[in-house]
């Protein structure tokens, strides 16, 4: 009980961590622009807006991901499915974020929420642009009963000891590792969550090149009725 409550309380931190860095960013810039506004062209009044409107992002989908923990517990997230445009949803991600990645595939379509299909794409997006390596790429693919998105980057691959256990709450990096994902990820954990309550899984691994994150969404009403994963 004990090590239970001290690893809750580590992610907790970590949270709390996750949040306050774009808080801190979103306060920083509107107090310079609300104190030197006139110290700025035009253009630079411009970017300044457009870097608290990306952070404000951020920290929305924070609590989002908060939200849907809190409501998991208690079985009370809502899971409302229909057809999703996989490519659309990737490309209003990547806007969104402003991570570049090459995306190859089209016409792609899965059963699922929109919503959530977003929440889990920016998890990954969001990792990718944070932690991966340079060379960044979403590969979209389907079959007869199921669609998938794999998000996939040229970075180190993701520790051994850390992959049983990153998309479980709670759970904590072993100190030495040398991996350049932080040591809890709310954002994996709550991916993992939905990918499960929409009928699919969220996997990784590593082909040799790339990290690889890989969405599967049963591709239509029937498959999803029908799904054992």
């Amino acid at each position: 009980m004990g090590r239970a409550s001290r690893e809750k309380d580590r992610f907790l931190s970590s949270v709390s961590q996750e949040r306050r860095t774009p808080l801190t960013v979103v306060c920083g810039l509107a107090h310079e622009l609300r104190d030197h506004s006139q110290e700025f062209e035009p253009g630079e009044v411009e970017e300044l807006l457009s870097m608290i409107a990306r952070q404000s992002d951020e920290v929305s989908a924070i609590v989002e991901d908060l939200l849907v923990a809190a409501r998991a517990d208690i079985g009370r997230v809502t899971i409302t499915p229909k057809l999703v445009d996989l490519e659309h949803a990737v490309a209003v991600v990547l806007e969104g974020t402003g991570v570049e990645a090459s995306v190859v595939g089209r016409g792609v379509g899965a059963w699922a929420d929109p919503s959530r299909v977003r929440q889990i794409l920016r998890n990954l997006v969001s990792n990718a642009g944070r932690y991966g390596g340079p060379d960044k790429k979403v590969m979209l693919g389907a079959d007869d009963v199921w669609a998938w998105v794999e998000v996939m980057d040229s970075g180190p691959p993701i520790a051994p000891e850390q992959r049983g256990t990153m998309f479980e709450a709670y759970a904590s990096s072993p100190a030495d590792s040398t991996s350049k994902i932080p040591s809890i990820g709310l954002g994996l954990v709550i991916s993992h969550q939905l990918a499960e309550m929409l009928g699919g899984r969220l996997t990784y691994h590593h082909d040799g090149s790339y990290g690889v994150f890989k969405l599967q969404l049963p591709a239509t009403e029937q498959a999803a009725a029908q799904s054992v994963i």
